[in-house]
């Protein structure tokens, strides 16, 4: 496609700058039109580059592919949310680590205070290592076809005095245009800029969780209101 509409310009070109007119008039006139088709073209081809400079590439996955991740993501929840080790996380093609913080922490009292959504599960290391380890994990992300996993943002994470606090971080808002093909190639096809399959949009959004890993003289406390699980050891 991108060949043919390529071919179109220099045929274009071609012609109005080989044809030679026998009064002033049509040489006038054939002048006109040269800088026309030569502005236009520029413009085309400046457009089309902007297109795909200032955008944010995604990746996307066709109608098929999409609903088989959906379903694999849906059925993987319940696993996902029972997972008692970040460890078990990192090689699983559904999850991806949005962020990770550590912090110095000598003293044995830690009260964790939460203002996020997320579930925050909090385990004692076997060691105690005087340090706090902290990472975030959300399953993929999809809304019709295109991932947008790495437009999420972490939490804010802070620890301070005796304490560690959780707080969302500002929202954000993501606008989507998915295109079947750009206006520079349908004004020579006739296609319709949008994807003409109109089947309902699926869409999941990311699970997550925040692990949180304190060294083992630690004793923890936290308000029942937030989102917090204790991990006991077994």
């Amino acid at each position: 496609m991108g060949i043919s509409i390529v071919l179109l310009a220099v045929i274009i070109i071609v012609i109005f700058f080989s044809t030679k007119g026998k009064t002033p008039f049509f040489n006038g006139y054939r002048q006109r039109i040269k800088s026309t088709i030569i502005v236009y073209i520029s413009i085309l081809i400046l457009s089309t580059g902007l297109f795909y400079i200032l955008q944010t590439q995604l990746s996307t996955v066709s109608s098929e592919d999409n609903t088989e991740i959906i379903s694999e993501l849906n059925n993987y929840v319940n696993e996902f949310y029972n997972i008692q080790d970040p460890k078990e996380l990192d090689e699983s093609d559904k999850v991806v680590k949005l962020g990770e913080w550590s912090f110095p922490y000598s003293d044995e009292e830690l009260e964790i205070f939460t203002s996020s959504y997320h579930l925050v599960r909090v385990q004692q290391k076997e060691t105690s290592d005087e340090t706090i380890d902290v990472s975030f994990y959300t399953t993929r992300a999809f809304q019709s076809g295109i991932e947008y996993t790495e437009l999420l943002q972490p939490p804010t994470v802070r620890q301070a005095n005796n304490s560690l606090l959780i707080t969302d971080p500002d929202r954000v808002e993501i606008s989507f245009a998915k295109f079947d093909r750009e206006f520079t190639i349908n004004q020579f096809t006739g296609g319709s800029m949008m994807d003409d399959n109109h089947e309902t949009s699926t869409t999941h959004f990311g699970d997550t969780i925040l692990f949180v890993k304190v060294p083992s003289n630690v004793n923890v406390s936290y308000s029942e209101d937030g989102n917090i699980y204790i991990v006991e050891d077994e």
